[in-house]
């Protein structure tokens, strides 16, 4: 699909499914969302909860990214602390 003009289309990789995704599953989703839109960049997040995804997975996903002429660029979501997790004081959104 051919690319906006003015414009670009950009999407957020979760870090569970950039730390969990196959490198086949992320080059298949890839296809398919091309299929619908002209994807031009996608922030691919290293950090949520308590999942890390190392700096070499998201080496190959950026690589990954680029065979398919995507662009990706760091996502960064809202902190809370792990002890805070852990205690279960932060449920949907809001303090407990």
């Amino acid at each position: 699909m051919e690319k906006y003009r003015h414009f670009g289309v950009a999407s957020y990789m979760y870090a569970y499914y950039a730390a969990e995704a196959t490198d086949r599953k992320i080059r298949e989703a890839m296809e398919i969302y091309l299929k619908h839109l002209p994807l031009s960049k996608v922030y691919v997040e290293n950090h949520r909860g308590t999942v890390d995804v190392p700096a070499k997975r998201l080496r190959e996903i950026r690589n990954i990214l680029e065979e398919f002429d995507i662009e990706a660029a760091g996502g960064i979501p809202r902190q809370v602390s792990r002890a805070r997790i852990e205690q279960k004081e932060y449920r949907c959104g809001k303090n407990k």
